[in-house]
């Protein structure tokens, strides 16, 4: 985001409402700028402050579930050559579930976001930002349904017995320079993030009072994760016979985690297991890369990019079984290193302008680690190996018809070795990551969007996965030809955009539909782990000014009242997390 890489899922969910820009990378990132990834990247670029004009929007939504949203940002110039912008989201929902054992609500949201950016443009040459932000949010914990014991054959209703809890904290700041020059451009981005997160949930689908077999195990999770990173890039001129961009990456994050797990017996609740781990691992990472293009005859472009990436994790584990201090352990300062070359190589071919194809071979690599969950020193001390891929994609980006129908269609192959999967040790009863030795990815994807006339814009996407463990031994599991865990074979799209002219302005409406199918969560492929396919509609209409200065709508959010599972669990008892359900609302936008 504006640059800075997030590194963990716990703070990569926030709401932001100054977007500029969302790209989604596919395949292996590195060579062009700041951390390195293997399966794809989301870009998110956020509207910078403008010192050329006082401007200000803002909306608010209030619909069913007692949803309450209020968005907004101002751009105020600070003289002629600096100008500050402050953005805020602010929301609130009833929840969708709720534990009938408790009578809590769950899958509530309160949540606060709040962003200030400030530019500086120090001389022709030199821009400073300088941006900080902050958000807050929590809730009552999810609604995991059992549908075996206890079950009242209600999604939106668990039968948990606890008092589950989620509340997170994430904040940053960074400071970015853009120095340009007749010899090319230099970006310095300094960042600091910080998320703190806390939680309490129970892992088993079903309260201790229910059960007739095992435990009820409750589990509270605590992380704290800095990050301090240094990005410096350089990007020559646009010469005639190419250009490049070359740079250096360095990010330092520290990780402390406490999780504490409890299981309590059937029937009675007596304590039959309690056990906390104090975890702590320090990753260290740096990165130099290169890309560059350079332009051959006959409307061809070869470019080739290169990373060389070191990563060194130290990790400290200390773990105590109140019940059974015997299995006491504590490993401190277990210390590896991995490091790998990923190159780039793309052939495109622009015969005219607005239509490109392209072959290209990356490579991608994440590094080795602990896994800081395991039950023993042994274990622990075992770290697994880093995983690579090369991805080989051919494909076609046009623009027909004066520019009103894009299509663009490509077809790729990923193919793993030592894939890092979450996967649950059935020997163990561990949930940590493995090392699957070979796996393959293929398949191909198509998007097309046609202006059909001034007020009607539609768009359309298919997409095709096929991907297997073509090596996966786990103890006596033999998960090799298993189809990859969260990978459904197809997903469809469809959408339409309207916006008549009226004698007050414009009659707007929006609807879209996108169905994924089937696939498994996990990499046995348990038939109990299997979501079954499902699509989802939404639609909206209102109107708006004729200078586009406000805009009143009506939506609705999962129009055909889909119902749909976003996880399931076979902890002790079969259990599932649904999606939401039809939701409805108005919002008033305005802009000035």
């Amino acid at each position: 985001m504006d640059d800075v890489y997030i590194p963990r899922n716990s703070a990569a969910s926030f709401e932001l409402f100054d977007l500029e820009s969302v790209a989604v990378l596919k395949g292996p990132q590195g060579t062009l700028f700041g951390r390195n990834v293997t399966g794809g990247a989301i870009v998110i670029n956020t509207r910078q402050p403008d010192p050329e004009r006082l401007a200000a929007e803002g909306d608010v939504t209030v619909g069913d579930h007692g949803e309450r949203q209020a968005r907004g940002f101002v751009n105020v110039p600070l003289g002629e050559r600096a100008a500050l912008k402050l953005a805020t989201s602010v929301r609130q929902r009833d929840g969708l579930g709720r534990d009938r054992l408790t009578g809590r609500e769950q899958d509530d949201i309160d949540s606060q976001n709040f962003r200030a950016q400030a530019l500086f443009n120090v001389s022709d040459a030199l821009t400073a930002t300088v941006s900080a932000d902050y958000s807050d949010d929590r809730n009552g914990g999810r609604t995991l349904s059992s549908d075996t014991l206890g079950d009242d054959g209600d999604v939106r209703t668990s039968e948990l017995g606890i008092a589950q809890r989620f509340a997170r904290i994430i904040a940053g700041a960074s400071a970015k320079l853009v120095w340009r020059m007749p010899q090319g451009e230099i970006t310095s981005i300094t960042a600091y993030r910080k998320s703190q997160s806390g939680e309490t949930y129970s892992g088993v689908g079903a309260s201790y009072t229910l059960l007739t077999t095992g435990s009820q195990s409750i589990t509270s999770d605590a992380d704290q994760i800095h990050t301090l990173s240094q990005e410096l890039r350089y990007a020559s001129p646009k010469w005639a016979a190419g250009d490049f961009v070359t740079g250096l990456y360095y990010a330092d994050e520290d990780g402390d985690r406490q999780l504490a797990t409890r299981g309590l017996t059937v029937r009675t609740g007596v304590l039959a297991s309690s056990t906390l781990a104090n975890q702590s691992v320090q990753s260290r990472s740096v990165a130099v890369f290169v890309d560059g293009v350079v332009h051959l005859p006959a409307a061809f472009d070869l470019t080739l990019g290169a990373r060389y990436t070191r990563d060194r994790k130290t990790a400290s584990l200390t773990r105590s079984d109140l019940l059974r201090p015997t299995s006491n352990f504590t490993v401190t300062d277990l210390s590896g290193s991995w490091s790998e070359v990923t190159p780039r190589a793309v052939l495109s071919w622009t015969p005219r302008t607005g239509l490109m194809t392209y072959l290209s071979a990356t490579r991608g690599f994440t590094s080795g680690g602990y896994n800081a969950d395991a039950s023993s020193a042994a274990v622990f001390r075992t770290a697994f190996d880093p995983e690579t891929v090369n991805n080989f994609e051919l494909g076609i980006k046009s623009q027909w018809l004066q520019n009103r129908l894009r299509v663009n269609a490509s077809i790729f192959r990923m193919n793993y070795r030592e894939k890092q999967e979450l996967v649950n040790n059935t020997l163990s009863g561990v949930l940590a990551i493995f090392n699957a030795g070979k796996a393959t990815m293929k398949g191909g994807e198509f998007e097309v969007a046609y202006k059909a006339n001034s007020w009607l814009d539609l768009t359309g996407s298919y997409s095709h996965l096929d991907g297997r463990y073509d090596s996966f031994v786990l103890g006596t599991v033999n998960n090799s030809g298993n189809p990859l865990s969260n990978a459904p074979r197809k997903q469809v799209s469809t959408a339409a955009n309207i916006s008549i002219p009226m004698s007050f302005g414009y009659a707007v409406a929006a609807a879209s539909y996108a169905w994924k199918d089937s696939y498994n969560t996990g990499a046995a492929n348990d038939p109990n782990l299997q979501l079954p396919s499902f699509g989802l509609a939404n639609l909206s209409a209102g109107i708006e000014s004729r200078d586009r200065g406000w805009r009143l709508l009506a939506w609705v959010k999962n129009a055909n009242d889909t119902d749909y599972l976003l996880t399931r669990s076979t902890q002790v008892v079969r259990a599932r997390y649904a999606g939401e359900p039809r939701t409805f609302g108005i919002s008033l936008a305005a802009r000035y």
